[in-house]
C-alpha cells in the first residue's frame, strides 16, 4: 500500500515507520503524501472519540518511527528535491508537511516518536510534533535550518517556544544549535534514553502504560493543551464527565466499603 512506509498494529497502537534509506529517510513530497494519507485514515477512525461509548475498535496510539541510515534517523527535507521545485511547489511542499505535524498534535490518542539516530531539520520539527519521545544514547535533534538560509517550516517555531520557553528555544533555533539526547532528557523533551539493548522494552512499557490511563482522559487533554483562552478548558472539562470510564471510577468509588 506504501512504499516509504511500514504501517501495522500492534496492540491497539499503529504503528508507523518509515523507511527510505536511500535518501536518509529524507521528507519528500511522496513520502509526505503517504504520511498524511495513513495520518487521516487514522483521524478518521478515531473521530467522535469522546462521544463514543465502545472504543474498542479504536487506535489507542501512534507509534512513529523509521529505520536509519549510516546512524542518521531522518536527515530532514530533501533537499535535492525541493531545489527542483518551483515557489507553487514549495508552497505545497511546506503546506503538506504542516498538516502532518499538525495532525500528529490535534490526533485524539497520543503520539509517540522513537528516535534512534540523527535527528536533522524537518525530522526534528516531525519528532517534536509528536506528544511523546524516546531515544536511543546515540541519537540528537538537529535544528540545522538556519545554517542552511532556511527557518522552521512545518509550522513548529511556536510549539518549541511552549515546548522550552521563548528564551530558550530562541538560543537553539536562532543559532541552529543540537540536543544531544541527555540535554533532551534535562529539557524534558524526551521521556527516556534507552539503549539498543533496552529500546524494546522501554517501548513496550511505555504502550503498556498508555493502555492503562482513560482514552477519553487523554481525548480531552489534548484538547485542553491547544486551548486559548484558557477559559475554555472547564467547558471541555465538564463535556467529558460522565464517560465511560469515570462513570466506573465513580460508581466504584461509591460502592467501596
Amino acid at each position: 500500500m506504501y512504499t516509504y512506509l511500514e504501517v501495522f498494529e500492534e496492540n491497539r497502537a499503529v504503528c508507523i515507520n518509515i523507511s527510505r534509506r536511500e535518501r536518509l529517510n529524507s521528507l519528500g513530497v511522496a513520502i509526505g503524501k503517504e504520511l498524511l494519507s495513513c495520518l487521516t485514515d487514522i483521524k478518521n477512525r478515531t473521530d467522535g472519540y469522546l462521544s463514543r461509548t465502545d472504543t474498542v475498535a479504536a487506535p489507542r496510539m501512534v507509534i512513529l518511527s523509521a529505520t536509519p541510515e549510516k546512524s542518521i534517523w531522518i536527515a530532514g527535507g530533501d533537499l535535492k528535491e525541493l531545489s527542483q521545485l518551483n515557489a507553487i511547489e514549495v508552497h505545497e511542499y511546506i503546506m503538506l508537511w504542516s498538516e502532518i505535524c499538525l495532525l500528529l498534535r490535534n490526533l485524539p490518542i497520543p503520539t509517540i516518536a522513537i528516535v534512534t539516530g540523527a535527528c536533522l531539520g524537518g525530522g526534528a520539527e516531525l519528532a517534536m510534533s509528536c506528544d511523546l519521545r524516546l531515544m536511543t544514547e546515540d541519537a540528537y535533534f538537529s535544528f540545522k535550518q538556519v545554517q542552511i538560509g532556511l527557518s522552521l517550516g512545518y509550522g513548529t517555531t511556536a510549539l518549541m517556544t511552549r515546548l522550552l520557553g521563548e528564551a530558550r528555544a530562541r538560543s537553539i533555533l536562532l543559532q541552529g544549535k543540537t540536543i544531544s539526547s541527555k540535554e533532551a532528557e534535562v529539557l524534558g523533551l524526551v521521556e527516556k534514553i534507552s539503549t539498543k539493548d533496552t529500546l524494546e522494552r522501554d517501548r513496550h512499557d511505555l504502550m503498556q502504560h498508555v493502555l492503562s490511563l482513560s482514552p477519553y482522559g487523554i481525548a480531552t487533554q489534548k484538547k485542553n493543551f491547544d486551548l486559548l483562552p484558557h477559559e475554555s478548558e472547564p467547558l471541555h472539562f465538564l463535556s467529558n464527565w460522565g464517560n465511560p470510564d469515570h462513570r466506573k471510577f465513580l460508581n466504584d468509588f461509591k460502592n467501596k466499603p
